[in-house]
């Protein structure tokens, strides 16, 4: 693999790294911060690029990916799994469950906060 090559896919690999870290930020009091909403569509909305378009240029599966990231977020262990603090997984799990819930409301949103 050739030096430009590797850089790009760093520059990639940088771009889903920064979308965990966001979907794992402090929720707000009635809901999460716009990056936490906008990190879960990356990583979870098929019906948008984002994760699948990204790991297919990484040779990453795409929904094995998001099954693993949950499987890490879910755990109720006590101090860091796989570099992702206690009140980090749980900021994840809430997040992902108001997005979850909130679906298009978060999409209107998200599209609103892009136009």
């Amino acid at each position: 693999m050739d030096f430009q090559t590797r850089q790009c896919r760093h520059l990639l690999a940088s771009v889903i790294q920064l979308a965990v870290s966001d979907a794992c930020s402090t929720p707000g009091k009635e809901k999460p911060s716009m990056e936490a909403l906008t990190a879960m569509r990356f990583i979870f909305d098929d019906s948008v690029a984002g994760l699948n378009e990204y790991a297919e240029l990484l040779d990453i599966n795409a929904g094995q990916f998001r099954k693993r990231l949950l499987k890490i977020m879910k755990m109720h262990s006590v101090g860091e799994i796989n570099g992702f603090s206690e009140s980090q997984r749980i900021y994840f799990m809430r997040n992902f469950k108001y997005w979850q819930l909130n679906l298009l409301e978060v999409r209107l949103e998200i599209e609103n906060v892009d136009d």
